[in-house]
């Protein structure tokens, strides 16, 4: 468990959470690239294949 701890104006939260969502908060708050590895079953999204086309045929 990691202690974190998020002040600003007229805000102060401290929280216990574990190592995993303490660098998505971190991740969240300084704009970093996305987090690593698989996400879970139940969440959909992510980027979606575009469908390509043989160059010259139309249609």
């Amino acid at each position: 468990m990691v202690k974190v701890k998020i002040e600003g104006e007229g805000l102060s939260i401290e929280k216990e959470v574990d190592e995993q969502t303490a660098n998505v908060i971190i991740g969240l708050i300084f704009g970093l690239r996305k987090t690593r590895g698989r996400r879970p079953a139940d969440v959909q999204g992510g980027k979606r294949a575009h469908k390509k086309t043989a160059s010259g045929i139309q249609g």
